[in-house]
């Protein structure tokens, strides 16, 4: 049997699976969330990231990632439940919604970064950090990135945007970390965004602005893709983190705990 590295959170109610972005790991949602009584909570490593050092044998895409997460939701949970994600996560609960609805009785997309694109330009920063570390190793390869035009673009949008692209380099697994940036920002979740019109879970995007690597355009092309889809727009993560975290519990509580 695998073994699953997660930590779960809450002794009864909703069950719900939250799912982190590319590069973050099972505590990025636990930074975020306030007690939620209505809960419990299931917060996994994907492989690959954080203290799963996980390849998957066909290597990363948003397929073999969303079947390691069918697994984890039939073998550790036991039962359908509401996906929530962040970024990456949130492209692969809208999938999963759409892909394996009998598994997901709600999706909740929180800053999601792809939409039915391969390489799209808001990630490039990811896929450059990727190709460098491969190319030069870390040490090198952080100087590359840090007097590229592209990253100083970046650095003068968000100073915390940045550094978050910087935070790549300190994954615990070099070589998995490598191979999920090149793989993910490679691929997309479905191949035509008007796919997500199959959707008929509920569906909540939130969104927000004055965040380079996710456009608030692009939760508001996935909320209108899907139908019956809810958006929300909240506080900048990167501009405001604690209005953020106050906007998006208020949402997690309504949205989540019902």
């Amino acid at each position: 049997m695998e073994k699953f590295i997660y930590d779960a959170i809450g002794e009864s109610g909703t069950p719900v699976l939250f799912l982190h972005g590319l590069g973050g790991d099972r505590h990025q949602w636990q930074k975020l969330l306030e007690a939620h009584s209505g809960i419990k909570g299931f917060f996994p490593d994907l492989p690959g990231h954080g203290d799963n050092g996980e390849v998957p044998d066909d290597g990363f895409s948003f397929n073999s990632l969303c079947r390691w997460t069918a697994g984890f939701i039939d073998t550790v949970i036991g039962s359908p439940c509401a996906v929530a994600g962040i970024s990456m996560g949130a492209c692969m609960a809208l999938k999963m919604a759409l892909q394996m609805p009998g598994m997901v009785t709600k999706a909740m997309a929180v800053r999601p970064a792809w939409t039915d694109s391969a390489r799209p330009d808001n990630l490039e920063m990811l896929h450059m950090v990727g190709e460098q570390w491969k190319s030069h190793g870390a040490e090198k390869a952080r100087a590359l990135i840090n007097t590229s035009r592209r990253y100083m673009e970046m650095r003068y949008q968000s100073e915390a945007c940045a550094a978050s692209v910087m935070g790549q380099f300190g994954r615990k697994y070099p070589e998995a970390a490598i191979a999920s940036l090149v793989a993910m920002t490679d691929d997309a979740p479905v191949g035509d965004i008007g796919l997500y019109g199959d959707i008929r879970v509920p569906v909540m995007v939130v969104g927000n602005d004055a965040d380079p690597m996710h456009p608030l355009s692009m939760a508001r092309t996935l909320a209108a893709a899907i139908p019956e889809a809810r958006l929300e727009v909240i506080a900048s993560r990167y501009a405001n983190g604690n209005m953020h975290r106050q906007q998006l519990n208020a949402l997690v509580d309504e949205f989540l705990c019902q």
